[in-house]
């Protein structure tokens, strides 16, 4: 049958579909049949998917991707199902005297819906030639569409009655998936020997995106009061610089003590941490803790990302619509363009306020608290777009900064290439600080509990960030483009109260890759494998800089804009006494930190180029590692 014989059969028979059939029963049957077509093309990319978590390729999804995915694709074919219903019901007359029209917008919502599903699940597969994937998925949308055409009346009665067992599917595949997950962590946890109480506890916090000098216990004029109350009873770190200068490569070196150029867990070179590595839950695991993680960073910071290693519980996922979209591959495509739109709350796009990380560890803390446990919290609210919630966002300022357009589209347009004026830079800097204002406040309520709990005191606590954020110095907005000061400077607070009674100051710079070596002595763990890096304790009771600089490493990424030094060549920092160094392909940059970032390069004055040499000198073996990161 000729293409133009299919579609006159295929109008004859929606003509007669209209004449016959009642408004409730077209609507019924578009519905269930587009629900349909959307979860055949969710279980499609959910297999894909699935392949791509198996075989750890470079950003793979959760495993839960194989229910979510039919999920979402199928409520949104039931929605786009029930909305050409109604059209087709209202526009009954009109379509009947035109039936070619009936059929012209018949086929239209087949083509998008299969031209969206094919494309998403071809591109899961082939990561480029975006155009050359277009052309493939309208050739194979238009052979569907001759399917489809030649036996109408079929098609629809098969899918509506297939329909109700897919979704069945759906849900025995989700509760099949927490069944197992359920059974895995009930096993391990009755495995765990009887709790030792001469063990700690140890909390491991990390504050997305926080640098160090927007602290008040870091001299900020802006008051950060339940942070200072803790800082005040801590070892203080007051140069701490992370090993890179964005989540995923720190993050690893915050777990495993390894440099970005040993882990490679970087945007360029895997984009995930290689179960291969030793990390710091594995290690407590070992000792008999019960471990768990509750994270806000479901972009850089998740399980399926490599975090989850050694970790028995492991919390990542934002159970509403809008984060489930974002896990599918449409959703990914269209993630960072609804983030900058005045219709959708970034919060909605899978990210916890500090309030659900605090929740789900203190209901976790309810089942678990008769172990020793070690577990790692993530709060996310200092990162762009800087959404603290009511009366937090009115702080600072006359105008509320709530994370709309204005607040994050001007910094990403400044974030590639733009300049902000002063009154917008305000703003942001306002909106950054009130989300710390609001994430200190819930801070305060979390160790409120743990008193409660009454093992504040036999509870090792630790408080840093992975990386800080720029605002308009040298240039750069936000992170992950450079590793001038502004991005490296983060808070670091050890709080023990058994062995550190009061608060102390530790003015060497540090490294936080030392988290892994300080964390496992101060806990008195047993290793088989010992962690690489420095105890950081040590540093308190002497006034000698630590064995090595603080080094830093971020890989070449080219889909950067030509004005962050990040797209031009690898870069390398070493932060040592009062000088901050970077070497790159064009150059070397030499700073003194007089109590704040650099202000000035001293790289090509001849004290500054002695420095240079010296450091060079000095750290010969470990530079020569670090000029091309291979």
């Amino acid at each position: 049958m000729t293409p133009n014989k299919r579609v006159l059969a295929f109008s004859t028979y929606l003509d007669k579909q209209q004449l016959n059939g009642s408004g409730s029963q077209q609507l019924r049957v578009f519905a269930v049949a587009l629900a349909g077509v959307g979860l055949w093309l969710g279980f499609l990319e959910g297999a894909i998917q699935l392949t791509r978590w198996y075989l750890k390729v470079p950003k793979p999804m959760a495993p839960e991707i194989i229910w979510i995915a039919p999920l979402t694709y199928g409520l949104i074919g039931l929605i786009v199902g029930i909305l050409f219903g109604l059209a087709i019901w209202l526009l009954q007359k009109i379509l009947h005297r035109y039936p070619r029209l009936s059929t012209l917008l018949y086929l239209v919502i087949i083509f998008c819906v299969s031209l969206v599903g094919i494309h998403n699940a071809i591109h899961l597969v082939f990561t480029s030639a975006t155009w050359a994937l277009l052309l493939l998925a309208v050739g194979i949308t238009y052979q569907s569409l001759m399917l489809i055409s030649g036996r109408p009346g079929g098609l629809l009665k098969n899918l509506t009655k297939m329909t109700p067992w897919l979704g069945g599917m759906v849900i025995i595949l989700a509760f099949t998936l927490w069944g197992l997950k359920q059974l895995r962590e009930v096993s391990l946890v009755n495995s765990l020997p009887d709790r030792v109480s001469s063990k700690p506890n140890v909390i491991l916090i990390t504050l997305d995106t926080l640098r160090a000098d927007h602290l008040s216990a870091y001299g900020y004029a802006r008051p950060t009061p339940n942070l200072d109350k803790i800082a005040s009873g801590s070892i203080q770190y007051n140069r701490a610089i992370s090993a890179s200068s964005w989540t995923l490569p720190s993050h690893a070196s915050i777990m495993t003590g390894l440099f970005n150029h040993e882990h490679k867990a970087d945007a360029m070179t895997g984009n995930r941490l290689d179960e291969g590595f030793y990390t710091l839950a594995e290690a407590f695991g070992e000792n008999g803790y019960a471990t768990a993680a509750f994270v806000a960073n479901s972009f850089a910071s998740t399980a399926n990302l490599g975090f989850g290693q050694g970790f028995i519980h492991f919390e990542d996922l934002v159970w509403n619509a809008g984060s489930m979209l974002r896990l599918t591959s449409l959703g990914t495509i269209l993630d960072f363009k609804l983030m900058n739109s005045e219709l959708v709350d970034f919060y909605q796009l899978g990210r916890k306020p500090a309030e659900e990380i605090n929740r789900e560890f203190l209901s976790w803390l309810a089942d678990h608290g008769e172990q020793p446990f070690f577990t790692w919290l993530n709060y996310f609210d200092p990162h762009d777009p800087y959404e603290a919630p009511a009366p937090y966002n009115s702080y600072y300022g006359d105008k509320p900064a709530n994370g709309d357009p204005g607040s994050f589209g001007a910094l990403g347009a400044s974030d590639w290439g733009g300049q902000l004026p002063p009154e917008e830079l305000q703003w942001q800097i306002d909106a950054y600080d009130a989300s710390i204002a609001y994430l200190d406040a819930q801070l305060g309520e979390l160790f409120s509990s743990l008193q409660q709990y009454s093992i504040d005191d036999s509870t090792i606590i630790v408080i840093t960030s992975d990386h800080g954020e720029a605002f308009g110095e040298h240039d750069l907005y936000g992170h992950g483009n450079s590793l001038y000061l502004e991005s490296l400077h983060v808070p670091l607070l050890i709080y023990y109260p058994a062995e550190f009674p009061s608060g102390v100051q530790v003015d060497q710079a540090v490294s936080l890759r030392d988290l892994p070596a300080t964390l496992t002595k101060l806990a008195n763990l047993t290793l088989v494998t010992q962690f690489p890096g420095n105890d950081l304790i040590q540093l308190v009771s002497s006034t000698k800089s630590s064995s090595e600089p603080a080094l830093s490493e971020l890989y070449q990424n080219p889909y950067h804009p030509e004005s962050h030094p990040v797209s031009q060549s690898n870069l390398s920092s070493l932060t040592i006494e009062s000088w901050h160094a970077i070497w790159s392909n064009d150059g070397n940059e030499l700073f003194a930190i007089n109590g704040s970032a650099g202000e000035s390069d001293f790289a090509d004055t001849p004290d500054g180029q002695a420095v240079v040499l010296s450091l060079v000198e000095k750290f010969k073996s470990l530079i020569e590692q670090l000029v091309d990161l291979e």
